[in-house]
C-alpha cells in the first residue's frame, strides 16, 4: 500500500514543480536582506506606511501596491515569512505557465512540466536579487508569475472552460498587483486587447473579461499621470544616464536593443540558445526546400558568431562606438530573421502563427520598452525576466510540435 502511493505520488504531473521547489529552498535558507532591501527596511520610524507609500507616489513611483508589500516584508514581517511566499510565487509562476499552455486533457503535463521546471532553473540565479531579494522579487518574479496568472482567465474563456468563484477572486488580486509595473501593464493590455476583439467577433464575451480590461486601462492611465514617475525620470537621469533626456529616438532604441541582447547574446543564455536550436530544428523537420532551413539557421550562426567575435576583440573594441552601432545591426538581423523563422514554421496554421508571434513580441517589447528609461542599463538583467519567460513558453510549443506528427501544424 505505502509503496503504490509512493509511486502514485511520484508519477504525479506536479512533482517537477515541486523537486523546482526544494531545489530553490536551499539558497533560500541562507537568504539575508540586501541592497534596496535595506533601505526600505531602515525607512523613518516617525512615518506611517500609509505616508511613506504617498510620499513616493508623489516623489518617486506608482508601485504603490508593489512597494507596500516590499515595506510589509522587509521592515515589519519575519523574512521567513518573504521566503515562503517567495517560493509560493516560483510555484504560482510555473503553474500558469503550464496552464497557459496545456491544450487538451490527453497530453502529458508531467512530461511538459518537467521541461517548464529545467527552463525556468537556467534562468541565470543572479536576476532574482539584483536590487535585493525582496526588492527584486516583488518587483519582478512576483509580477510575472500574477501577471501570467491574470491571462488564464481569458484562455479559460477562449476554450470554454469553467472558471470558479475561486479562481476569480484570485484572478482579480493577481491582476491588481500585475498592473501595477509598467512593463507587465503593458503585456496585459496587448493580450486582453487582442482577446476582447476575438472573444467579440466569436460573440464569447463576458462581464468579467471587460472588468479586468478596464482595470488594466485604469493601471496604465495611473502610471502615465502619477507624478513621482516623471521626478524619478529626471533624477535617474542625473544619476544613471546624464544627457539621456537629449538622445534621439535612434539613439535610444540602440540602447534598449543592445542593453537586451547583450545579456543573451554576449553573456550566452542558454535559453536563447535553446530558443533558436529549437525554432531552427523544427523548421529543418518540415520544411521541404533549403531556404527556409537556412533562413531558420540564421539567427543561430550569428548568435554564436557574434558571442565569439565580441570575445575575441573585447579589449579593442570595448566602450567603442563602432561596436555599438554593429551590435545593434546583427542584433537587429537576429530578431528579425527568428521573427520571419516564426512566420515560416507556422505558415500553414495562420492561428498558431499569430499566437507565436504574439508571444514573441510582448516578450521583446517588454523589454525594448525600457530604452524609454535612464536606467535602461543601470537596471540590470532583471527587467528581461519577462522576455526569458516569453522564450520559456516558446520553447515549450517547439518541443511539443518536434513529439508531433507532421501534420500537426495543419490542425
Amino acid at each position: 500500500m505505502i509503496k503504490e502511493n509512493i509511486k502514485k505520488f511520484i508519477k504525479l504531473k506536479e512533482i517537477p514543480f515541486i523537486v523546482l521547489i526544494l531545489i530553490y529552498t536551499l539558497p533560500s535558507l541562507f537568504l539575508n536582506k540586501s541592497g534596496d532591501d535595506v533601505w526600505f527596511a531602515i525607512i523613518n520610524e516617525e512615518k506611517s506606511l500609509f505616508t511613506f507609500i504617498f510620499e513616493r507616489y508623489q516623489i518617486w513611483t506608482s508601485r504603490i501596491i508593489i512597494e507596500t508589500i516590499l515595506v510589509l516584508f522587509a521592515k515589519y514581517l519575519p523574512i521567513f515569512i518573504y521566503k515562503i511566499c517567495n517560493l509560493g510565487m516560483f510555484y504560482l509562476l510555473v503553474y500558469s505557465i503550464s496552464k497557459l499552455i496545456s491544450t487538451n486533457k490527453s497530453e502529458n503535463m508531467r512530461e511538459t512540466n518537467i521541461y517548464i521546471s529545467i527552463f525556468i532553473f537556467l534562468i541565470p540565479f543572479s536576476l532574482y536579487f539584483e536590487a535585493g531579494w525582496i526588492a527584486t522579487s516583488t518587483n519582478y518574479l512576483w509580477v510575472a508569475a500574477t501577471g501570467i496568472y491574470s491571462i488564464l482567465l481569458l484562455k479559460r474563456i477562449i476554450c470554454n472552460e469553467k472558471t470558479s468563484t475561486f479562481q476569480k477572486i484570485i484572478h482579480f488580486l493577481c491582476l491588481i498587483y500585475a498592473c501595477n509595473q509598467e512593463q507587465m501593464a503593458g503585456i496585459l493590455f496587448i493580450i486582453y486587447s487582442i482577446g476582447i476583439i476575438y472573444l467579440i467577433k466569436n460573440k464569447k464575451i463576458k462581464l468579467n473579461v471587460i472588468i479586468t480590461y478596464l482595470i488594466i486601462i485604469c493601471s496604465i492611465i495611473f502610471i502615465l499621470t502619477c507624478p513621482g514617475n516623471a521626478i524619478r525620470k529626471q533624477k535617474e537621469e542625473e544619476t544613471w544616464y546624464n544627457g539621456f533626456s537629449e538622445l534621439s529616438l535612434i539613439e535610444k532604441a540602440i540602447n534598449g536593443i543592445n542593453s537586451m541582447m547583450d545579456y543573451t547574446v554576449k553573456d550566452g543564455r542558454v535559453i536563447f540558445y535553446i530558443f533558436e536550436v529549437l525554432l531552427w530544428f523544427n523548421i529543418y523537420l518540415r520544411a521541404n526546400k533549403n531556404i527556409p532551413k537556412i533562413i531558420g539557421i540564421i539567427p543561430l550562426v550569428l548568435t554564436i558568431f557574434f558571442k565569439y567575435f565580441c570575445r575575441i576583440f573585447e579589449d579593442e573594441l570595448i566602450n567603442s562606438y563602432l561596436l555599438q552601432i554593429g551590435s545593434f545591426i546583427v542584433y537587429c538581423l537576429i530578431l528579425i530573421f527568428i521573427e520571419i523563422s516564426i512566420l515560416i514554421l507556422f505558415d500553414k496554421n495562420k492561428q498558431k502563427q499569430f499566437l507565436a508571434s504574439l508571444i514573441y513580441f510582448c516578450g521583446f517589447i517588454s523589454r525594448f520598452i525600457m530604452m524609454f528609461s535612464p536606467t535602461v542599463f543601470a537596471s540590470g538583467e532583471r527587467t528581461s525576466l519577462f522576455f526569458y519567460i516569453s522564450l520559456i513558453i516558446l520553447n515549450i510549443i517547439f518541443i511539443k510540435m518536434i513529439k508531433k506528427p507532421l501534420h500537426y501544424l495543419e490542425k
